[in-house]
């Protein structure tokens, strides 16, 4: 987490590549481009309440400014997820633990865990939105004075955003009205929905949210004088006399988390009481992305919900085609899909595999159209235009695939959108892209299914990964055996890996040993 003031920027805590976890501040200035360190570590990795005068160290914080001190929030090391606030005084050069006083009725154990996270300053009251316990996620917005240690908790309404964490949060300020500012939160990751791009808006004096899906608008005058209104930034100037790299898109950023947002102001405007250019950079989602986006908010964005010339033209088209699958047989379906596949699917043996009778008969027919799925597969394309029963009935049975994963394949074919791999159905997603020669959604599957190795899944996606050719997820699946084997040469399924791979594990660990 880091902070600014004035000429400085100081950062506290994170993760190396190595795994390495800190407690040290470092500061940069920004005038003479130095570092410095200003604290040193005292507790790093997991060494928790080593020392009970500063944090243990972590990654995955939050941290803002208020007056001449730092405030952090929660994080996580390889231990535990945290749930308390330090404040770090830059006058003094010391840490004090907040005393925390709860409004309202008491919460769930661990409600207060957070990690990934986001944190805004609106006075002295900090603003916690959303975040990742470890098991479980979040979309409520945690209200705390730091000067009171006050903390109330505020739920998230049907408007507001789905449970998530990675997402970035700015403030956009009201000169004319300091209880009326807006938090803008964009993209994330979370339950149910997998990455995401969507933009909403969070009112300090309402305690309500607003979302809004449109693209960027244009601005009479802009922050950044070498970008043009709705511009996006698609890459870095690679010298300093050179002019950056522009393309007019009229689009929205793809899905995201973990990248990163801040709100520019033109102090020259002082009529426009509630607008700001939010800039946002990089993140990962299906891929890694290095792009710059502007966004003009405006105090009124949102207001005029039925203006569809407003509406981003590709989120109005994934919502129609959505609904075009949901409502296939109103619309012409001439084919339908039968699953038959229950919690087993796939990966867990399901084609052929030594798991198939233990999985669920959970039979659904699913109607779909056939020239959509002809355009979107080349299986599908084969499959219908030839003497197969299945083109001559329009019937296809998928007796080996779960339904929720038919489910999800069908809703990627038809909207393109990466967030319908979600975790529970990413192994088997990725044997079915695999089958129905899909490259990109076998890449958004894998991706998901690197972020989620743990003991548990580890010997079962190695197993995935060398059956369906996935290098990304074997190479860091081995890694993750390595580092943990311990733990994960006791699970059962590891003991049943092919000896091949059972080889390239034992070598990973003599190396990491």
């Amino acid at each position: 987490g880091g902070v600014g003031q004035k000429e400085t920027r100081s950062l506290w805590g994170g993760r190396s590549v190595s795994q390495e976890i800190y407690g040290s501040i470092e500061r940069f200035n920004l005038r003479t481009q130095e570092w410095s360190v200003v604290t040193s570590s005292t507790n790093n990795n997991n060494n928790n309440n080593n020392n009970n005068n500063c944090p243990p160290a972590r990654d995955g914080h939050s941290a803002v400014v208020y007056g001449d001190c730092m405030y952090i929030y929660g994080g996580s090391n390889d231990v535990e997820v945290f749930d308390d606030i330090w404040r770090f005084s830059f006058a003094t050069s010391s840490w004090t633990r907040l005393p925390i006083s709860l409004i309202g009725d008491p919460l769930p154990p661990k409600h207060l865990q957070r990690r990934l996270h986001t944190a805004c300053m609106v006075g002295s009251i900090m603003y916690v939105v959303g975040g990742y316990q470890g098991q479980n996620c979040f979309n409520d917005v945690l209200k705390c004075n730091v000067i009171t240690g006050s903390l109330e908790v505020v739920p998230c309404g049907e408007e507001g955003p789905r449970r998530g964490y990675g997402h970035s949060a700015t403030l956009l300020k009201n000169n004319n009205d300091a209880n009326n500012n807006k938090i803008v939160v964009f993209g994330g990751y979370g339950d149910g929905t997998g990455y995401r791009s969507n933009l909403y808006l969070f009112s300090t004096k309402t305690n309500s949210w607003t979302q809004v899906m449109r693209a960027p608008l244009p601005s009479s005058s802009s922050s950044l004088p070498s970008l043009e209104d709705n511009d996006v930034l698609v890459s870095p100037p690679t010298d300093d006399n050179m002019a950056p790299q522009q393309q007019l898109l009229e689009a929205w950023p793809e899905y995201r988390r973990r990248h990163t947002a801040v709100m520019i102001y033109n102090d020259n405007d002082n009529k426009n009481n509630n607008n700001g250019t939010m800039i946002i950079l990089g993140g990962v989602g299906h891929q890694y992305f290095n792009d710059v986006w502007k966004f003009v908010l405006r105090d009124d964005a949102g207001d005029d919900d039925d203006d569809d010339s407003l509406l981003n033209s590709d989120g109005l088209l994934r919502h129609d085609m959505a609904r075009l699958l949901d409502n296939a047989s109103e619309y012409h379906a001439d084919a339908s899909i039968i699953t038959r596949g229950g919690v087993g699917g796939v990966a867990a043996g399901g084609e052929g595999g030594e798991n198939k009778d233990e999985v669920e008969q959970d039979e659904q027919v699913i109607y779909v159209h056939r020239a959509i799925l002809s355009a979107r597969c080349e299986h599908f394309k084969y499959l219908f235009n030839s003497s197969m029963k299945e083109a001559q009935d329009g019937v296809v049975s998928l007796d080996d695939i779960p339904s929720s994963v038919v489910h999800a394949l069908l809703r990627y074919l038809y909207t393109g959108q990466d967030d319908v791999v979600l975790p529970d159905v990413a192994a088997d997603l990725l044997c079915l892209s695999d089958r129905f020669m899909l490259p990109r959604l076998k890449r958004v599957c894998e991706g998901v299914l690197i972020e989620g190795i743990d003991h548990d899944n580890a010997a079962s996606l190695l197993m995935v990964a060398d059956t369906y050719s996935c290098p990304k997820l074997k190479k860091e699946a081995i890694e993750y055996c390595a580092k943990n084997h311990r733990q994960v040469l006791s699970q059962d399924g590891f003991k049943s890996l092919p000896p091949h791979i059972l080889l390239e594990v034992m070598s990973a660990v003599s190396k990491s040993s």
